[in-house]
């Protein structure tokens, strides 16, 4: 059960879809019982839809468990737990510490920025799809345009 929870945790959403069958995701802030985004059906291709934009801030995409509180509170109960029991043995004390910091620096500092950086090139990249898109249905209508007037 908790090799599943760290799993999930770990996972980034999927990549939007193509162009063509794009959904426009709403935001529904932090999850409830796992799920942080519900579809909706983008407007025809017309030119005027909106890429999908994936907000770079991870914890948008995470539910309750796997925030930045409650990563630093479990982390913190787990040294406090091992320093009661231990009878404030600083070895032992140190030897549970040792990993919840690399837990936290994990999660707290290098999983947030990598996934910003996927983030902003996906955005940059449906912008840019979405400006070829609508490029090439400027020329469509330019040269139906072009017809009907010869």
């Amino acid at each position: 059960m908790q090799a599943l929870a760290a799993q999930r945790c770990l996972t980034s959403p999927p990549p939007p879809p193509p162009l063509r069958q794009q959904q426009q995701w709403r935001r529904s802030g932090p999850a409830v019982g796992g799920r942080a985004k519900v579809p909706r059906r983008l407007a025809a291709l017309d030119g005027t839809e909106q890429p999908y934009e994936l907000d770079p801030n991870v914890w948008t995409h995470k539910p309750a468990w796997c925030q930045p509180w409650s990563i630093v509170g479990t982390g913190s109960a787990v040294v406090a737990g091992v320093w009661a029991v231990s009878g404030g043995s600083p070895g032992w004390t140190a030897a549970a510490a040792l990993p919840v910091a690399a837990w936290w620096w994990l999660f707290l500092g290098i999983y947030p920025q990598q996934f910003r950086e996927y983030a902003e090139g996906l955005n940059a990249q449906q912008r840019q799809l979405l400006q070829q898109r609508q490029q090439q249905l400027e020329e469509q209508r330019r040269r139906q345009q072009q017809q009907q007037a010869d």
